[in-house]
């Protein structure tokens, strides 16, 4: 069950048909509940076309606060009349009295129902609105007073990028993966040197810190500041980034020094970008994530960058990529400008020979395909082995 919507468009529907796509192929029959408009809806995941038959589904409203319980009370219905599910798998990203009402019947009602809870980012208490409002302030206090009681119930927790222990309770680290054969095959680069095309794709709001465009920004007003600056950068950003949710990017963006070489292109999904992206060089991914005190990377936008055959540059590790294969540039988690020149020497190595976006390609399929990067926390919740550790 995923409280988000499942018609947005973008990485999170590519990322919940890739998770589908692992459990029906190991075997399990997979029913999703999910937001899909103004309905709740449930469907039935087929592996041979990759996609969701619609079963049944509900109206549902506007209001935050109800669109979540709606989506609460049907998913507790769809567990009470199909009593052969024996996993739960949600993706509700913060905890609420609802959410833990659910768990508590859930858990009475259903005793031999085995229940993931996936943790997309941890710690997740730095995430905020810069601007506070009363749903806001709302959020906080649900989090305070039920966060502890809700992660005691899950049989599981699957954390992104992390392990050890939450509130006491040791975590499954899972990562983000990605379907490479989605994604066309790398055409050849032109010169780097002569110009360089980078592209990042982000959400912008005042919420999301962890971009860190503006580390970015700075390092290119360094760069053309200087009279050696002898390459032709170009920076493509495509997302909601606007003068209202981001004012100070775009302040630094109107800087006479690369006014004319930063793109704001909007935002951009499906073949649409993954089109777009055979004409990059270098795919710029999270810079900041130090801002919300996570340690170590598992963003599915930078997966996405390799398995379309990007080198990229991070602010943060990423364990599922080895250091050896130099795919990524990684900075140093604070809030220093880019250095731009070490980015270009670093597209000297990647680009001295030929195929070298095909070769990124390939080892992205070899690292980061679902059947890795889920493997941990299929192995955790066989049946003798979730048994064992209850």
């Amino acid at each position: 069950m995923s409280l988000s919507d499942i018609n947005t468009e973008g990485g999170y529907k590519e990322k919940l048909k890739g998770q589908c796509n692992f459990f029906a192929s190991n075997g399990y029959k997979v029913l999703l509940v999910s937001l899909k408009g103004l309905k709740v809806f449930s469907g039935e995941f087929f592996l041979d076309n990759n996609s969701f038959q619609e079963k049944k589904s509900s109206s549902n409203h506007n209001s935050k606060i109800l669109k979540r319980l709606s989506f609460l009370i049907y998913s507790y219905l769809v567990l009470k009349t199909q009593k052969h599910i024996k996993i739960l798998y949600i993706r509700y990203p913060r905890t609420d009295l609802f959410f833990l009402l659910f768990l508590f019947l859930t858990k009475l009602s259903c005793r031999r129902l085995k229940i993931v809870f996936e943790v997309p980012t941890y710690p997740f208490n730095l995430e905020r609105p810069k601007t506070r409002t009363a749903i806001s302030i709302i959020e906080d206090i649900n989090s305070l007073l039920f966060n502890w009681i809700t992660f005691r119930l899950p049989s599981v927790i699957a954390v992104v990028g992390f392990d050890g222990k939450i509130f006491g309770r040791h975590v499954v680290r899972i990562e983000n993966g990605v379907n490479v054969d989605s994604f066309p095959t790398p055409l050849e680069k032109p010169k780097h040197r002569e110009k360089l095309n980078l592209v990042m794709t982000s959400h912008f709001n005042d919420t999301n810190l962890r971009h860190g465009l503006d580390r970015f920004l700075e390092g290119l007003i360094l760069y053309f500041s200087n009279s050696h600056s002898n390459t032709d950068i170009q920076l493509y950003v495509i997302g909601d980034l606007t003068k209202k949710n981001a004012p100070q990017l775009f302040n630094l963006i109107n800087t006479s020094k690369i006014n004319e070489r930063v793109h704001l292109l909007g935002e951009m999904y499906g073949n649409d970008l993954k089109d777009f992206y055979q004409k990059m060089h270098v795919g710029i991914g999270c810079l900041a994530f130090h801002r919300v005190g996570v340690k170590y990377s598992s963003s599915l936008k930078e997966h996405e960058y390799l398995a379309s055959g990007l080198p990229i540059i991070s602010g943060s590790p990423d364990r599922s990529i080895p250091k050896k294969t130099l795919l990524r540039l990684e900075l140093p988690a604070d809030d220093s400008p880019v250095d731009i020149d070490s980015l270009i020497q670093f597209c000297d190595k990647i680009y001295s020979g030929s195929g070298a976006n095909r070769q990124i390609q390939l080892m992205a399929k070899k690292f980061l395909s679902w059947n890795i990067c889920l493997k941990p926390l299929l192995d955790y919740i066989e049946p003798s082995n979730l048994d064992e550790a209850n």
